[in-house]
């Protein structure tokens, strides 16, 4: 996103209406089934459909099968917040990057207050203006990294490699959400300079795959998981990938060729009026 917000420059419109084809009908099939299947509140439904299904989760409770929808609430919000950034940069010409720094590290610092204030987990970690940290981080180190030309190969694994151990369950959250997290923006940032090894690894076939229909498969794993124990693991799976795949290929792509080809249409249409 950073590449495309402050690097390629995309225009807004263009970022924004394909953060909608990519999200919104793979999301809103998804709820309608899940709604068919079982009694969900409708403070959960209209909180998914404004991405603040985290904050609702906090305030009124779980609702097990759509809880990992928090995650999609802090990604889209804190797209948002880069758009405005982006916004703000091309309207009074100044670079974003000191921006994208002072932000992350308001945002650490918010996250290190709240995390020392001795609340549960999900009050703390699933609130945007904690968890958006881990986007905004990932932005900086891609900014600052993205043209250095002399970084280690080792770098990518190392921090890689740093970012797991400290997100072992016996670190303390504080250190995961903020070491952690910095460690895992530096690995990603760094990718460029990985070794040729670990690229070919990370682009086989089955990796990009996984890849391609992750943002389905994140969608539907969810009551799968949650009805562990009541069913064998193996026919969970299957019936995770297989709904992943059908959302994938009967929802997701062409719901967002369709509107993608007809906002395009839509523009080139403008722009041969206005000649």
């Amino acid at each position: 996103m950073a590449n495309l917000l402050f690097v390629k420059r995309e225009p807004i419109g263009v970022f924004l209406k394909r953060r909608i084809s990519r999200v919104w009908p793979a999301l809103f099939a998804f709820l309608f089934i899940i709604c068919l299947t079982y009694p969900v509140p409708a403070v959960h439904i209209a909180a998914t459909f404004v991405f603040v299904q985290n904050y609702a989760t906090i305030y009124f409770g779980h609702m097990r099968q759509i809880d990992h929808l928090w995650s999609l609430s802090v990604e889209e919000w804190t797209y948002l917040f880069l758009g405005a950034i982006a916004i703000c940069a091309r309207a009074r010409n100044y670079p974003a990057f000191p921006v994208l720094v002072v932000a992350t590290i308001v945002l650490m610092i918010n996250e290190l207050v709240q995390g020392s204030r001795g609340q549960d987990y999900y009050s703390i970690y699933w609130r945007t203006d904690v968890a958006g940290v881990a986007i905004l981080s990932g932005a900086v180190a891609f900014m600052a990294l993205r043209e250095a030309k002399s970084l280690p190969s080792w770098l990518p694994i190392v921090a890689g490699a740093c970012g797991m151990i400290l997100s072992f369950r016996h670190f303390p959250d504080v250190i995961k959400y903020s070491a952690g997290t910095i460690c895992f923006a530096i690995s990603i940032g760094s990718l460029h300079a990985a070794p040729v090894w670990m690229c070919r690894i990370l682009s086989i076939t089955p990796l990009s795959w996984c890849a391609n229909i992750s943002y389905s498969l994140y969608l539907w794993q969810q009551p799968y998981f949650k009805a562990i124990g009541h069913y064998p693991k193996s026919l969970l799976l299957a019936g995770a990938i297989t709904s992943a795949l059908a959302s994938y290929y009967l929802i997701e792509q062409p719901a967002r060729r369709f509107l993608n080809e007809r906002w395009a249409q839509r523009s080139r249409f403008l722009r041969s009026g206005a000649q």
